[in-house]
């Protein structure tokens, strides 16, 4: 019974969008009796560059670096993958949504269509050297300025390698001054998104 309800769970969670600044949890984690993440390798494809001009290459270098530590603080290895990094980023160019889009679009406020789904097929032989269990796909959703701040939106979803599936996702709002600037508080400001991320992870069982 409570296998085919955590199924059910599963499956509602794939074929639903992320809700607006909470998070998804998944079944599969409530019933393990360790970590979801634990013994696995988790590749990172972070498209946070798309908007690097508004971020600031600062605040991505940062990150990364946080990131890759927070998750190794859990015995989680990890890689990262940037968007413009990729063969696929390389030749970017902003595309329109198509009649038969891939199970997970990842739209600029733009409106824009990022191409996250062959970067990630173009990447496979690297994934797969890595052995990765988990893929965890970082996407800016928007940017603003409105007064004197800065509002940002970022799109979080773990993916199961195995099966495709999108077993974790939320999306973090975040603001700070405009004072600040691109590259002001770098540290600060990506320690307040990776907590609430780690936190997160951590409560649905994934860490």
């Amino acid at each position: 019974m409570r296998l085919a309800a955590a199924c059910a769970a599963i499956a509602l969670l794939c074929l639903g969008a992320p809700t607006w600044g909470q998070s998804v949890g998944t079944a599969a984690a409530a019933s393990a009796n360790r970590p979801l993440l634990k013994g696995y390798f988790v590749y990172v494809y972070s498209f946070m560059d798309v908007r690097e001009s508004e971020f600031g290459s600062k605040i991505l270098d940062q990150l990364d670096k946080q990131l890759l530590a927070e998750l190794g603080a859990d015995g989680v290895p990890a890689k990262i993958l940037r968007f413009k990094q990729s063969a696929v980023g390389h030749d970017y160019v902003e595309e329109a949504p198509n009649a038969g889009p891939p199970p997970f679009e990842y739209h600029t406020q733009s409106s824009a269509l990022v191409p996250v789904a062959r970067t990630v097929a173009a990447n496979a032989p690297d994934e797969t050297a890595t052995g990765a269990g988990f893929r965890l796909i970082e996407f800016p959703l928007s940017f603003s300025t409105q007064g004197a701040w800065r509002y940002y939106a970022v799109r979080w979803d773990l993916i199961d390698v195995a099966s495709g599936n999108r077993v974790w996702s939320k999306v973090y709002n975040g603001s700070h001054l405009a004072s600040f600037g691109s590259d002001g508080d770098v540290q600060n400001r990506a320690s307040a998104m990776l907590k609430t991320m780690i936190g997160d992870f951590k409560k649905a069982g994934l860490l």
